[in-house]
């Protein structure tokens, strides 16, 4: 009798030591789960600023890259235009109508000149009446930068934004100067630029319909904006707003929005991006909010799990009496299994349970003992997100129909709030040994958020906008998604299993493919350009981002490329270059273009001990063609004279118009001086042909100026000056020659 006393006394200090365990371990798991979930929107908050911040600083940049090819395009038209003038007003104007339904197509742009004294000797404003008497620029700084220093070289000037005198709108004026031939400054050229169409090159990058794009001039003063409504030209950025004085570039908050700016380093432009990122802000606090919840909901469990403890530790102190006439069943078959076992009575009242079910659902044996396994305040999870009732639990369906259940997969919330996927298995206990149930359990949680992991991949995947191409370690494609099918024309059946390489154009040689794999193997990833094809046999040019993912031993497991789409922007770049470096009448080489070529012809020569010939070429009696017939007869004699002419040299020489009836000949890889005098020799000839142009027959020739490198020059304006000079010594000798510059001229 003493010792049940003792013993029931032992019972009632264990229940007594329960309470405050339970008590303890509940308020430290709740600081715990809290702790961790301040953390984490902590971490995530600064990884959302950082996002933004980079977002930010990629926009600027990619509108920097946009801005400067602009302003070269308008800059090449200007030296363009600066040759033209030398020629006269009326082949000015011809050559200004021409860049009109060409490169200048897309723009509303004023082309004017103005003489020393500030008069508008010429203007070309379309969409405006231009007024009898000259508009006068004196005042205005392009005008000004140039007349109060004269000497100064030939350079772009980038004006401060200025009202029209003749439109009344604001205006960016570009201006470069005019010089005679003895070099002396003799007027201004200048483009004047409606501000809005620089902003209209924010369509080049990937800006959210909230984010502000602003440009500045040198002074601060607002030039253009995505938001004219908010940021009106001519307007200064106020308070904090503002980019830091003395910094030409930076990245800061302000009033919760990131605010990047950068100033470009060739031009007066300061290029401000108010960045919205609302829909990532508003994705973070989703996320927050769902770490609050999941937080939230595991700790209500937790206190619903806490009061049933408390409230049938009565029923608990029976239970471990009883725990001793068990105890050798208990050592014998429960402790010796590997998975979770727990024994219930008839009623579903936890009988005994072994170490492994105690380590599994993360509570103590103790506990355990005398809880019913079939009530529904156990926080139980079917795969599909479901809970899982206590009339559903493998217990409870084997006491209710007398059958076995075997491998059911159900998630257990343990009092922590974490949650293991078990796999389980329950049966009858026979009445000779107590009746009630006998459930075994393995943990599979791995194995479950694995699938979880894949299955919620393959959604982000599926719903990704970029084509996405997953192969294994060999090369073979084992998923694409739907981006993917649409870019390149082949369904999920026809791509899967096959080698990523098979809608290759084959349009790049072995080295690119060993660059690629190298980068791939040394950095784990590459990007760039590549050309493909579409199943329809046309070729795509996309971005291409290939990433390696490796398992946990290092191993490559995949490859996964992502691929968009940028044929067309590709396309239209090269349709500007395209336009800025070619004459819109012939095709051919502009003034540019050929400078840029001689250049590079001149530095390979002199590295390699060559020589270059240069043939310079003035039509004879074309003035008369033009006079008499018109200028569409005589734009049509110029493309056949510029077919001629091509058709006499190789690929790698260059023919090139440099203005009116201005040809010139750029021969590369010259042996002798007979090289370039056949050459001279065909040209004579084959312009002294007749031509045949809208069924009326013409007659010219030509005066050819013919220089060699290094013999005649070593530099592009030597050896154009020496041609130009022996040119019109073919002229004064009769014309219809050739005549070959003296050495040392």
């Amino acid at each position: 009798m003493k010792k049940k006393l003792q013993g029931e006394q032992g019972i009632a200090a264990r229940e007594s030591r329960s309470r405050l365990m339970i008590v303890f371990f509940t308020v430290a798991i709740m600081v715990a789960i809290w702790a961790a979930v301040a953390t984490q929107i902590h971490l995530n908050r600064v990884r959302q600023a950082e996002s933004e911040e980079a977002d930010a600083v990629a926009k600027v940049r990619a509108y920097e890259q946009a801005l400067a090819r602009q302003v070269e395009l308008f800059d090449a038209q200007l030296q363009a235009l600066q040759h033209e003038w030398q020629e006269g007003p009326a082949m000015f104007a011809q050559t200004v109508a021409e860049l009109r339904k060409g490169s200048l197509r897309h723009y509303e742009i004023s082309v004017a000149v103005i003489d020393l004294e500030g008069r508008m000797v010429f203007l070309d404003a379309p969409g405006s009446t231009v007024p009898a008497k000259p508009l006068s620029a004196v005042g205005r700084d392009y005008f000004d930068y140039f007349i109060q220093a004269p000497s100064r070289s030939n350079q772009l000037f980038i004006g401060e934004l200025v009202a029209s005198r003749l439109s009344g709108r604001m205006v960016t004026p570009f201006a470069r100067p005019l010089r005679d031939e003895n070099g002396h400054l003799s007027g201004v050229l200048a483009l004047v630029v409606y501000p809005e169409y620089l902003v209209r090159l924010g369509g080049f990058i990937d800006l959210e319909e909230a984010d502000r794009l602003i440009l500045l001039d040198r002074n601060g003063q607002v030039v253009t904006s995505t938001h004219p409504e908010l940021f009106a030209p001519g307007s200064h950025l106020s308070g904090a707003a503002k980019p830091r004085e003395g910094q030409s570039k930076g990245v800061m908050l302000v009033d919760d929005q990131v605010m990047a700016w950068k100033s470009l380093r060739d031009y007066p432009f300061t290029i401000v991006l108010q960045a919205s990122n609302s829909a990532d802000r508003r994705h973070s606090r989703e996320i927050e909010r769902s770490y609050l919840l999941f937080a939230g909901l595991p700790l209500l469990g937790m206190l619903a799990f806490v009061a049933l403890l408390l409230r049938d530790l009565g029923q608990r102190g029976q239970a471990l009496r009883k725990l001793a006439r068990s105890e050798l069943l208990a050592a014998s078959v429960v402790n010796a299994m590997a998975e979770g076992v727990i024994r219930t009575d008839g009623a579903g009242i936890i009988l005994d349970v072994n170490a492994a079910a105690s380590t599994i659902l993360g509570i103590e044996r103790e506990f355990l003992i005398g809880l019913s396994a079939v009530s529904d305040d156990w926080l139980v999870i079917k795969p599909d997100g479901g809970e899982c009732l206590g009339a559903d639990l493998p217990a409870s369906l084997v006491l209710r129909t007398g059958k076995p259940q075997k491998d059911i997969t159900l998630g257990f919330v343990r009092p922590d709030g974490s949650r293991v996927w078990l796999n389980t298995s329950a049966r009858p206990l026979a009445a000779e040994v107590g009746g009630g149930v006998l459930m075994s359990f393995s943990d599979v949680t791995r194995v479950m958020d694995s699938v979880l992991e894949a299955s919620l991949g393959s959604a982000v995947v599926q719903a990704m906008a970029q084509a996405v191409v997953v192969t294994d370690r060999s090369g073979c494609i084992v998923r694409i998604n739907p981006a993917f099918e649409e870019l390149y024309g082949y369904t999920r059946r026809e791509a899967v299993g096959r080698p990523a390489g098979f809608y290759r154009a084959d349009r790049h040689d072995r080295e690119f493919y060993r660059r690629m794999w190298s980068s791939l193997a040394e950095r784990g990833h590459w990007e760039g350009e590549v050309w493909n094809r579409h199943r329809n046999g046309v070729a795509l040019l996309v971005w291409a981002a290939i990433s390696v993912v490796r398992d946990e031993a290092g191993q490559v497991a995949h490859y996964v490329a992502l691929y968009q789409d940028i044929t067309e922007k590709k396309r239209t770049e090269e349709e500007m270059w395209f336009g800025a470096n070619h004459d819109v009448l012939t095709q051919l080489p502009n003034r540019r273009l050929f400078n840029d070529r001689l250049d590079k012809a001149l530095a390979v020569a002199e590295r390699g001990a060559e020589k270059v010939g240069l043939l310079f070429i003035d039509l004879d009696h074309f003035k008369p063609v033009n006079d008499t017939y018109g200028h569409a007869v005589g734009d049509g004699l110029l493309v056949q004279v510029a077919g001629r002419l091509t058709a006499l040299v190789r690929g790698s020489d260059t023919v090139a118009r440099l203005a009116g009836d201005e040809f010139v000949i750029l021969l590369t890889g010259v042996v002798t001086i007979d090289d370039v005098r056949r050459v001279a020799d065909g040209v004579v000839a084959a312009l002294a042909q007749p031509f045949e142009v809208e069924a009326t027959t013409l007659e010219i020739s030509a005066s050819v100026g013919v220089v060699l490198f290094p013999d005649h020059g070593h530099n592009l304006d030597a050896l154009v000056r020496a041609a130009d000079r022996a040119m019109y010594q073919a002229k004064a000798a009769g014309r219809n020659r050739y005549v070959m510059a003296e050495t040392g001229s």
